[in-house]
Formats: C-alpha cells, sequence, structure tokens
C-alpha cells in the first residue's frame, strides 16, 4: 500500500505523482494563456513537453524519489497532477475540477487503488457547489492556505475549514483575469513556502489588501524574516518563478532561465537543480503544478 503524509511543501519528498505529457491531442486553451500561444503560433509541441518533462523524471530519479505516473489516456492532457487531487496529512482528496479536466482523475485509479480506501475523501460526493482543485492548496506546517480562484471557490475554502478545525486555515484570494500576462490560476502561481524559512511571493498576484495582511501575519507568527521573503514582479510571475518544486528544504528544482530567482535561492543556501521547463510553463504550469507528493518526511 501506498503510505501518505503530507503537511508542508519542503520536507524531504519520498514519492510523488508525476504528470506525463503523451497522447495529448488538440492543443487546449482552457486558460488565458494556453489560449494566447495557440493564438500565437507559439504552443508547445507535444515532443517539447515530453522532453522537458522527463528531464524533470531524471531530477527525482536522481534524489531517490519513488514516482508514479498516470496511465496515459489518449486525447487528454495529463501534465499537471497537482489539480486532480492533495495530501493533508494521511489523507488523498480527490478535487472537484472544471469539466475539461475531470477525465483526468481515470489516470490515477490505479494508483489510488493502492491506498487505504479509508484514507481516500472524494470532494465530488460532498457537498454540491464546491469547487477545489489542488493548486490552490498550500500546505506550511500548522497552516492550510486556500485561494479563492476560477479553480476553488467560497464552498472548497469552508469544506477544508470545517475538515481541519485543528489547522490554521486561511483563504487567499488571487487575482484572475481573462488576460494571459495578468491571470492567477491558482494560488501557487502567487506563492509558495521554500527552503528552511523563507517564502516567493508574487504580492501584486493577491487580489486584496485582506489577503495581503492574511500573509503578513503567517509571516509574524512563523518568525520570518522580511529578507527570507523573495518577492517576484509581474515578468517573473509570468514566467512562474512562485511554481519551483522542493525535494527537500535543502535542495529544489527551478526552471534553468530563472537566473535572478537562483541568485536569490542560493543566498539562502539552497542547492539548485536547474531542469528546463520553459516550453511547458505556456500551459500555465511548472513544477508545482505537474507534480501530486503522496509523503514526505515528518
Amino acid at each position: 500500500m501506498i503510505h501518505l503524509n503530507i503537511n508542508n511543501e519542503t520536507s524531504k519528498l519520498r514519492s510523488v505523482i508525476l504528470g506525463i505529457g503523451t497522447s495529448i491531442g488538440e492543443p487546449g486553451n482552457n486558460n488565458p494563456k494556453s489560449k494566447f500561444h495557440l493564438e500565437n503560433g507559439t504552443f508547445p509541441t507535444e515532443i517539447e513537453i515530453q522532453k522537458e518533462i522527463a528531464q524533470f523524471e531524471q531530477a527525482f530519479l536522481d534524489n531517490g524519489v519513488k514516482l508514479y505516473r498516470p496511465k496515459n489516456i489518449d486525447n487528454l492532457y495529463q501534465i499537471f497532477t497537482r489539480d486532480i487531487g492533495f495530501v493533508i496529512g494521511d489523507t488523498f482528496f480527490i478535487s472537484v475540477m472544471i469539466d475539461a479536466r475531470k477525465p483526468e482523475i481515470d489516470g490515477i485509479a490505479e494508483i489510488l487503488s493502492q491506498i487505504d480506501p479509508s484514507k481516500i475523501v472524494d470532494i465530488r460526493k460532498e457537498d454540491s457547489g464546491i469547487q477545489i482543485e489542488g493548486g490552490d492548496i498550500i500546505l506550511w506546517d500548522d497552516y492550510i492556505l486556500v485561494g479563492k480562484s476560477l479553480r476553488t471557490n467560497d464552498k472548497g475554502f469552508a469544506f477544508l475549514k470545517r475538515r481541519f478545525p485543528d489547522k490554521k486555515v486561511v483563504q487567499i484570494p488571487v487575482k484572475s483575469s481573462t488576460n494571459h500576462l495578468e491571470n492567477v490560476l491558482h494560488l501557487d502561481c502567487a506563492l509558495q513556502p521554500v527552503g528552511h524559512n523563507s517564502l516567493i511571493l508574487y504580492r501584486d498576484g493577491i487580489l486584496d489588501l485582506n489577503g495581503i495582511k492574511s500573509i503578513i501575519e503567517i509571516l509574524d507568527d512563523k518568525k520570518i524574516p522580511l529578507e527570507n521573503v523573495i518577492e517576484v514582479n509581474q515578468s517573473q510571475a509570468y514566467r512562474m518563478f512562485p511554481n519551483i518544486f522542493s525535494i527537500s528544504k535543502d535542495i529544489v528544482i527551478m526552471e534553468r532561465k530563472f537566473v535572478e530567482l537562483k541568485f536569490r535561492l542560493k543566498q539562502l543556501g539552497l542547492q539548485v537543480i536547474e531542469v528546463d521547463y520553459s516550453e511547458t510553463s505556456k500551459l500555465s504550469g511548472l513544477f508545482r503544478c505537474s507534480t501530486l507528493p503522496l509523503e514526505r518526511e515528518e
């Protein structure tokens, strides 16, 4: 059986579901960034996507991480496994996704069959009207940050708040827009904890002052100094700086072209693994989006 344990974004990774880029079919345009590249002839090819995912896969293998992969379903994008579901503690939650992405859950059915059924919660069978995707769920030890976006609504937040009364469940609205330069698809496109005591933050991607206030309160509660907050601008957020992936508190995977971010992460004492992922990023997802962690060490 697969053991589940996820309580944050940075503890040493043991196992993860990594997306695939096989038989994706016709180019999709279910977000403004994908639509822009489709209309401008810069949409990534299947070969380019597969090449980049293979590099990401190798980084995991080099670090002893157990990999699970979705079963291929023809003519379906199965790259961004993050949104299909998420693990909190020792429980796997099946997301409620937009219609175009609902079939993706079938690709991980065999993986779910290896998990104790009592540890799986299918949110689709909960209160009607819930919308929730894993990209909007960020775990930070005693905190659960829940993005409010076009993909996760108030009912999704309320569900998690009821489910985890002993956790600090905080809603953070992000800026959703039809403009591909301004749209923040999920919370993990705007912020992510990294290292031992740091945060990557796209402040302008947070919708309102209440969201900023919540983040400041969390930083204060966790005693994170301002010099450990890596703030990124709109151009950097568009390139998806916040959407790196941590193998541990000391090792992060990031896009090879993120030179400015690499410098800051190394200043914090982190080891950086560089992977080419710029073509896949045109689909509005990067490293965190392409992963669904199952187990991290305590």
